[in-house]
């Protein structure tokens, strides 16, 4: 996950994941766009995530 620390925008929509969201999203802190709706995930999103600041965009519909 280190080498992902600088990811700005993540775009994993319809990708029939159908897990549960990883915990390992709470350290993506410079996200600025995260999408990904349509892929089956379900269960709690990362509080860390939430409380980073920089999210902008947080698509979960559809899943």
């Amino acid at each position: 996950m280190a080498l992902f620390m600088n990811l700005h925008y993540l775009n994993l929509y319809r990708n029939d994941l159908h897990t549960q969201l990883p915990l390992e999203l709470g350290l993506l802190c410079n996200l600025t766009v995260l999408d990904l709706h349509s892929s089956g995930l379900y269960g709690t999103m990362p509080s860390d995530l939430c409380e980073a600041g920089s999210l902008a965009v947080l698509q979960l519909d559809r899943n």
